[in-house]
């Protein structure tokens, strides 16, 4: 159940936190994944990559209280192999693949504290993080997004799956719904992304190859 009142009038910003604001936004984290069960390092995890790429992480402020994260690294990500594992691409969450001059921005996690729901915090971090994408001249936003609805419709193939939509044409899976509003397309099943401690049940540990193509990239010859 929500217990803030989403109508109200709240001052909410979107930024990279302070150093001394860590703690807070670490609650905010621990709010938003807490329904699942508890991943070894995962606290450490979220300070080593904020300690990797600052200008990466973003946080939702309501009021001056952290409300939900988002934080990317970068990578040369090859879309036409994409890495097999969450776990492998994030290094459990770490960031520590990051390469600084890499041409995609690759979303490691979003979550939003369950007291912050219903006030679209988000669509924001995503348009927030498409707007880094542009300011660092990379070429794309990906992410391996759940499909946390799939285990009610497992007898179909997750190909047939992450193609289904409703009578007014919007995705049945509430996570593809939810990033194809913020703009991105979807490429092909990754299977077992979500897998071993980070397994995904309602997912059947899938993960969809989800992409967003910065329309302002300009080609650099290196």
């Amino acid at each position: 159940m929500n217990n803030f009142n989403s109508k109200e009038q709240h001052e909410i910003e979107i930024r990279t936190p302070k150093q001394e604001e860590m703690e807070d936004v670490w609650e905010a984290e621990w709010g938003a994944w807490s329904i699942l069960a508890p991943v070894p390092g995962q606290k450490e995890a979220l300070f080593s990559d904020y300690a990797i790429f600052p200008d990466g992480f973003l946080t939702a402020f309501v009021d001056g209280k952290a409300a939900g994260n988002c934080y990317t690294s970068r990578l040369n990500y090859d879309l036409d192999n994409p890495i097999r594992t969450w776990e492998e691409v994030a290094d459990n969450g770490r960031g520590t693949n990051h390469t600084p001059d890499g041409e995609t921005l690759y979303v490691l996690a979003l979550g939003v504290s369950s007291k912050y729901q219903g006030m679209k915090l988000g669509q924001q971090l995503i348009a927030a993080q498409q707007e880094q994408c542009r300011k660092f001249n990379c070429k794309r936003l990906v992410l391996g997004c759940r499909v946390p609805d799939y285990h009610k419709h497992s007898q179909m193939s997750i190909d047939e799956y992450i193609l289904l939509k409703d009578e007014n044409g919007r995705y049945i899976d509430r996570e593809l719904r939810f990033y194809s509003r913020c703009g991105l397309k979807f490429l092909k099943p990754l299977p077992e992304y979500m897998s071993g401690d980070n397994a995904d049940p309602d997912s059947l540990n899938y993960g969809v190859l989800s992409v967003w193509e910065n329309p302002d990239y300009v080609a650099v010859e290196k």
